[in-house]
């Protein structure tokens, strides 16, 4: 059995919390592709170089609040994965303890 197999053992508890660190990692792609998107072909191309200066507002904070959105669920990927390797690693504690109480 290789040591990836064991450790995806452990990870099995946790499936729902990989799924969701998953899907927040997608998710946060998307805004930071979009960003410069935004920022470039649509600021520069559409509104300033065509004089609409009446969406710059909109799209400076739109590019605010896809950051604000970004930042959040980056932090809550980090929050994450902290919990879910601070459970995987007391699982393994708990099972190496009660490998040796039971050797005695």
């Amino acid at each position: 059995m290789s040591i990836l197999t064991r450790m995806l053992g452990y990870l099995k508890r946790y499936w729902y919390l990989v799924t969701l660190d998953l899907a927040l990692t997608v998710v946060r792609r998307f805004f930071r592709v979009y960003i410069p998107l935004i920022s470039t072909k649509v600021i520069i191309d559409d509104v300033i170089l065509q004089g609409h200066y009446d969406q710059l507002t909109f799209y400076l904070l739109l590019i605010v609040g896809m950051f604000t959105v970004s930042s959040i669920i980056s932090f809550a990927i980090n929050y994450i994965h902290s919990y879910t390797s601070q459970r995987v690693v007391f699982n393994i504690r708990n099972e190496l303890f009660s490998s040796q109480v039971n050797k005695t």
